[in-house]
């Protein structure tokens, strides 16, 4: 709540009725102005966000061009009031010094928690992996200012002013879906009824790599991880004995990663083998760094006696 004063000599309150006292000078015993909180504003370039509303935004558009506006003017102050009927006025930063602020990032569904890392400012949503999410923005002071108050104010009347409580606005937006995959990886002679490539023991499947762009389009020179997933049996039972490699590198575990980047025309080839397997399905996924979308494809390398 703010402080509200104002003078109002020779007055004095008797029986509901005003009296001159022209004896002394006084000042009215009100009320101060009272509001529920205050927030700061959020803006698509100079297109408010009214923060009750689900705004649609294009999977182009870039963090950088959201921004906060601290001016009093623009500030949302909810449920301002005065008991008196004073005039409220607009609202005024301790020293009208405004403090610093940045836009921060949270999934709708978890609004209390930072999207960590945050995104970057000049990439758009598709190529950070956000297409298709919904995500909430709001205003978060810097921590190493010393928070300025902010003053709820009458124009008339006393007291004439109270601190406001500043709280959190989330502004919801629903970043457009991208239209198509960023990457896409594929094995040769993909067997759609068991769900995998097939191969004997020794032998070897390749796998194409593609990447693209947020509309489409073919895009080169891009870096990507393929990594493996528990190899099974038909029954379903774990069997990472004797792992695949893609070229050189074994996929000794779940974690390990092989690296690789498509060409000019946005692809790559990647030999994958096994040497001595028991005749495992090994699935396979394709993934850009910080981008949530992946694509997956399996490859099962057969052994005489398919005891799996």
């Amino acid at each position: 709540a703010l402080l509200i004063s104002a003078m109002l000599p020779g007055w004095t309150w008797a029986e509901s009725a005003w009296q001159d006292s022209s004896d002394t000078v006084g000042e009215f015993n009100g009320t101060v102005p009272t509001a529920d909180s205050a927030s700061i504003p959020v803006y698509q370039g100079s297109v408010f966000l009214d923060p009750t509303k689900t705004h649609e935004v294009a999977f182009t558009a870039k963090p950088s061009e959201f921004n906060a506006d601290v001016s009093v003017s623009k500030l949302l102050v909810t449920n301002p009031q005065d008991r008196e009927g004073d005039i409220i006025a607009t609202p005024r930063w301790e020293n009208q010094t405004p403090p610093a602020v940045s836009l921060v990032w949270a999934d709708a569904a978890t609004p209390d928690t930072l999207l960590d890392p945050q995104p970057v400012a000049d990439r758009s949503f598709c190529a950070q992996g956000l297409a298709g999410r919904s995500l909430v923005a709001w205003a978060q002071p810097d921590p190493q200012q010393t928070m300025p108050l902010l003053y709820l104010l009458t124009s008339t009347g006393y007291p004439y002013e109270s601190v406001l409580t500043l709280a959190d606005q989330k502004v919801t937006l629903k970043i457009a879906p991208a239209q198509g995959d960023l990457i896409s990886v594929s094995a040769a002679g993909y067997d759609e009824s068991s769900g995998a490539a097939k191969m004997t023991v020794g032998g070897s499947i390749t796998l194409t790599v593609t990447t693209k762009d947020c509309v489409g389009n073919v895009v080169g020179n891009i870096p990507f991880v393929i990594k493996r997933k528990d190899a099974e049996n038909r029954q379903g039972v774990v069997n990472n004995t004797a792992p695949v490699k893609l070229g050189t590198t074994e996929l000794t575990t779940t974690a390990t990663e092989y690296r690789g980047t498509t060409d000019a025309n946005g692809v790559a080839t990647v030999t994958v083998t096994q040497a001595n397997g028991p005749g495992v399905k090994t699935p396979l996924v394709a993934s850009l760094a910080g981008i949530a979308q992946a694509s997956e494809t399996a490859v099962i390398f057969t052994v005489l006696t398919s005891p799996d």
